[in-house]
């Protein structure tokens, strides 16, 4: 069941629903981590593709949050270099990009 409901959020995704894609990735991520625990290895995962719905949104501090434990869980469960630790970096580095754009469009609004 949750599997669906990720599959549901990718195809939210494709189709740029990211608001949908962002409830669909919750409920999978409730129901997963209930049923099999926090530290399930799908938790991290899943918590990615949640950051990346969120960051669509322009939810910045959410989706740093999400992105921050993924990857907390991701090295605990693989190790520092295995790709989805990466990642989960690269999420994090998304966020850091997407408030420098936002810093330099609020900077150039004062001219």
């Amino acid at each position: 069941m949750a599997t669906a409901g990720v599959r549901v959020g990718e195809v939210l995704m494709i189709a740029e629903e990211y608001a949908e894609a962002e409830v669909a990735f919750r409920g999978a991520l409730d129901l997963i981590s209930r049923v099999l625990g926090p530290d399930h290895t799908a938790v991290g995962r899943w918590r990615n593709d949640l950051g990346d719905a969120l960051l669509a949104q322009g939810k910045l501090d959410e989706a740093q949050t999400e992105y921050q434990r993924a990857l907390e869980a991701q090295t605990k469960i693989y190790g520092a270099a295995h790709p989805n630790v990466e990642r989960s970096r690269e999420g994090l580095s998304r966020v850091h990009d997407a408030r420098g754009s936002l810093e330099g469009e609020s900077a150039g609004q004062g001219d």
